[in-house]
């Protein structure tokens, strides 16, 4: 058996000779948080066997939850540079229309470990890179994104490129104090709960007069998040709405938030800029209920301390439900991007290669339905 010494000078050698045949391609990825465990697993699976892979995870995360990481490797025998730094599908928007710099992790002042990739095999191993550590600031080439430009306000410029690599479901979650009472969420509970003053009786999810005493609080995620915009798409809340959310460590409505210096929502606008934060959130007995949306990682997450998962017009979540067109909490994921640098497109289109093929939450070509748009009608094919 090789040592693992002998792996990595054996992959950092095979790296080196092909830089020595062509110029290294370096893509920065932003946008969806809600897709990133996809989005890792494409990356790693799109380098060939042999290849190698500098990986950067931080605040001892797990890799597909790392807000930003550093891939290294062959992919179409090119050697390949992939740095991410998630912000949001609206956030990620956003920033590559309006060439927005975020921080990337930085190759060259880094900590790096080389690791052996082979096809099909995702990478688990690598160094952990602390909060403070170096960055590159940047605005990326590409970004993932659970909803379409036309949906958000990053109208202009037109993104070039807009490739549809996958289906993303989303979840309805109840916290952990409101578990033996609220099971269902329908379009109508969500408009009510979410418009007005972001409150809304338990008599209402229960139909127990009784329970009229008893307030259910709206919260969720901030400007930037394709979740978010799903969810108020999908349910009538309304993209553009005014709506209150409020936070579940505090008790208060979110504060006035700033993003980019661009967007601004005023106290109560706002929310979690992390799925995974709220998710944690979700679980603390606090005596309020809260009912909120997330990506189905980010469900399990909170179900997993102590929140519930809800069903959505009496209908489960399931790949095969929303494959029929029963479970209609979904949307479409985008690889979008503007760029004319060849090698940049190469490597993005072999990834939505591999997200259309193979990593997608759930595939294309196993939908037996479609929709035009962000929470549009959902037709038989």
């Amino acid at each position: 058996m090789k040592s693992l010494k002998s792996i990595i000078a054996t992959a950092a050698c095979a790296l080196a000779c092909a830089s020595v045949a062509q110029a290294t391609v370096v893509v920065h990825f932003t946008g969806s948080t809600a897709y990133r465990g996809a989005f890792t697993n494409a990356i790693l699976h799109s380098m060939t066997s042999g290849s190698a892979a500098w990986i950067g995870k931080d605040n001892t995360v797990a890799l597909n939850g790392a807000t930003t990481a550093i891939f290294r490797g062959l992919i179409g025998g090119t050697d390949t540079i992939i740095k991410t730094s998630f912000n949001g599908s609206v956030g990620g928007i956003l920033t590559v229309t309006k060439n927005v710099a975020l921080n990337f992790l930085d190759t060259t002042a880094t900590p790096m470990a080389a690791v052996s990739i082979a096809a099909g095999n995702v990478i688990t191993g690598g160094t952990y890179i602390g909060t403070a550590g170096t960055y590159e600031v940047v605005a990326p080439e590409v970004a993932m994104s659970d909803v379409y430009q036309g949906s958000t306000a990053y109208k202009t410029p037109t993104l070039t490129t807009d490739k549809i690599v996958g289906i993303v479901p989303f979840q309805w979650v109840v916290s952990a104090d409101g578990t033996n009472s609220i099971s269902n969420m329908t379009p109508q509970l969500a408009q009510s709960q979410w418009g007005g003053f972001g409150t809304l009786p338990l008599s209402l999810y229960t139909g127990n007069p009784a329970d009229s005493v008893t307030t259910v609080y709206a919260t969720g995620r901030d400007n930037d998040s394709g979740t978010r915009l799903t969810a108020f798409a999908e349910s009538g809340v309304g993209v553009a709405s005014s709506i209150q959310q409020y936070d579940p460590s505090t008790g208060n409505p979110y504060p006035a938030q700033t993003l980019y210096g661009i967007d601004f929502m005023d106290v109560g606008q706002g929310g979690e800029s992390s799925g995974g934060t709220l998710a944690g959130k979700m679980g603390a007995h606090s005596g309020t209920i809260y009912v909120s949306y997330f990506s189905t990682g980010d469900a399990t997450t909170a179900a997993g301390v102590g929140a519930k998962k809800l069903t959505y017009n009496g209908f489960a979540y399931s790949a095969a439900a929303v494959a029929e067109g029963q479970y209609t909490f979904w949307g479409y994921e985008h690889l979008m991007y503007k760029t004319t640098d060849a090698g940049i497109k190469g490597a993005a289109n072999k990834i939505a290669d591999q997200l259309t093929t193979t990593d997608g939450t759930v595939l294309v070509g196993s939908m037996h339905v479609s929709r035009a748009s962000d929470g549009g009608v959902v037709i038989n094919n």
